[in-house]
C-alpha cells in the first residue's frame, strides 16, 4: 500500500516535494495533516473507525501511526485466517473511504457524514466479500469436480477474477499491494 511507504499526497509530502499547500487539517483545523492523521488521528476518522460495525478504537494521541496500528492488528487473535483477513479487507476499504471523502472535500468541497462514511466502506466491503464467497464457492466445487491437479478451474458466467500480489518488507514497515 502506497500508504504505508507515505507516498500519499498528504499537504506534509506535498511540502516536502517543494509544493506550497496549508498544512492544517481542513476537517479539524487542529493538526497537520499527514496521511496518519487523515487516516487515523484526526478527530473525524477516530470517530468514523469507532463508528464501523468493528468499533476500532484508536489510540489518542497524534504520534500513532497506520503501520503501528497495522501491526497491532495483525498480532491480535483471531478465531481463522479467515477472519484476520476479513479484518484487513474491511481496514482497506475504511481507509479508502477516508481517503476519498476528504479528497471529495478538498476538490468538490463536499463534506461527507461520518455515517455516509461509514455506510460507503461498510457497503464496499460487504459487496466485496459477497463476491469473495461467491467465488470462494465456485472454486470449492469446481476443485471437487476436477481431476486434474491443476489450480485454475472455468468460472461461471458474469463472474470477473482479479488477481492481485503484495510485498512487504521484513521489518513491515512499508509494503504494496
Amino acid at each position: 500500500m502506497e500508504v504505508l511507504r507515505q507516498a500519499i499526497a498528504s499537504p506534509e509530502n506535498l511540502q516536502g516535494r517543494h509544493i506550497s499547500v496549508a498544512l492544517r487539517c481542513r476537517r479539524c483545523g487542529s493538526a497537520i495533516e499527514t496521511i496518519d492523521h487523515i487516516l487515523l488521528t484526526c478527530p473525524f476518522a477516530r470517530a468514523a473507525w469507532l463508528g464501523t460495525h468493528m468499533a476500532f478504537t484508536i489510540p489518542e494521541g497524534d504520534n500513532f501511526q497506520l503501520h503501528q496500528w497495522l501491526l497491532t492488528l495483525s498480532r491480535s487473535p483471531y478465531e481463522s485466517k479467515s477472519q484476520r483477513r476479513k479484518v484487513f479487507s474491511f481496514v482497506s476499504f475504511m481507509c479508502w473511504t477516508l481517503w476519498t471523502t476528504r479528497n471529495a472535500l478538498y476538490f468538490e468541497g463536499k463534506a461527507g457524514s461520518l455515517m455516509e462514511i461509514i455506510i460507503k466502506a461498510e457497503k464496499a466491503f460487504r459487496w466485496y466479500q459477497s463476491s469473495m464467497d461467491v467465488f470462494n464457492d465456485q472454486a470449492t466445487s469446481s476443485t471437487i469436480m476436477s481431476s486434474s491437479s491443476s489450480n485454475w478451474f472455468l468460472l461461471a458466467s458474469e463472474t470477473y477474477k482479479l488477481n492481485t500480489n503484495a510485498a512487504f518488507t521484513i521489518d513491515n514497515r512499508a509494503g504494496g499491494i
